[in-house]
Parts: structure tokens; C-alpha cells; sequence
């Protein structure tokens, strides 16, 4: 049975785990929040530096932008709750308050290896050279 994680013990690793998870969280609520209110001036000036393209309008990319930050502000409240609910399950032992930290990873793990996968694919029409920058972060990313 595992006892420890890098000399840690599995309480102290997980509290550890929960907290640093709670606080990017928090973090990437605060400026989501803050991209939200300036969405305007977002939109207004990735219009003006991709003058050379007309396919989008201001209302365009205002759109995409609020639809965007709304899917990602509420995947980082639903992160934020599953670390808090680390946290608390691992100070009070009761293994049914994990669940929503392992299911809410285990999701994001299955996503982003599908994203990595779809990169891959995407850079295979590129020469290796000029790929490679993007394949070794991926590689790394995958490794984590």
C-alpha cells in the first residue's frame, strides 16, 4: 500500500495538492472575471491588430470572447469546489469527498491528451524542424 509521495506523507501530499489547486483556481477566477468585464476593449483590439483580416467584426469576437471565458470561468469554479473538497476530505478522512478532485482530473486528463493528440496531428503537415519547439512542450505537458 502507498504510504508516502516524495517523502511526503498521503495526507500531507493531497492537503498540499488541494490548496495549490484552490489557489490557481482562484487566481483564474479572479482574472476570467476581470477579462469578463473588459470584454469590450478585448474584442475592440483583437479587431484592430488583425486589421489585415475582415472575416471577423467586433460583435463577432465580443461573442466568442464572452462564450469562451464563461465555459473556462465556470470549469475553474467547478476546480476550485473539487480542491476545496480535496482539502476537506483529506483532513476529515472520508474518501467519498475525493471523488469530485479525481473525476474533475481524470476529465481533464482524457481532454488534454486528445488535445495534444489533435496538435500532433495538425503539426504533421509542418516540417520536423519548425515543429519541434511544439512538440517537445507537449511532451513535457503529457509527462506531468
Amino acid at each position: 500500500m502507498l504510504n508516502s509521495v516524495c517523502g511526503m506523507r498521503l495526507t500531507t501530499y493531497g492537503i498540499g495538492l488541494g490548496w495549490i489547486g484552490v489557489i490557481f483556481s482562484f487566481l483564474a477566477v479572479i482574472l476570467t472575471c476581470i477579462g469578463l468585464g473588459n470584454v469590450d476593449e478585448l474584442a475592440q483590439q483583437i479587431v484592430k491588430e488583425n486589421a489585415d483580416n475582415k472575416q471577423w467584426t467586433v460583435d463577432q469576437v465580443r461573442t466568442a470572447l464572452v462564450i469562451v471565458m464563461s465555459i473556462y470561468l465556470a470549469l475553474q469554479l467547478i476546480n476550485l469546489l473539487a480542491s476545496g473538497m480535496l482539502i476537506v476530505g483529506t483532513l476529515k478522512e472520508r474518501h467519498l469527498y475525493l471523488l469530485p478532485w479525481l473525476f474533475n482530473n481524470g476529465v481533464t486528463l482524457v481532454f488534454g491528451i486528445a488535445t495534444q493528440i489533435a496538435m500532433w496531428v495538425q503539426l504533421s503537415s509542418v516540417s520536423f524542424m519548425s515543429a519541434l519547439p511544439s512538440i517537445l512542450v507537449s511532451v513535457v505537458t503529457i509527462s506531468k
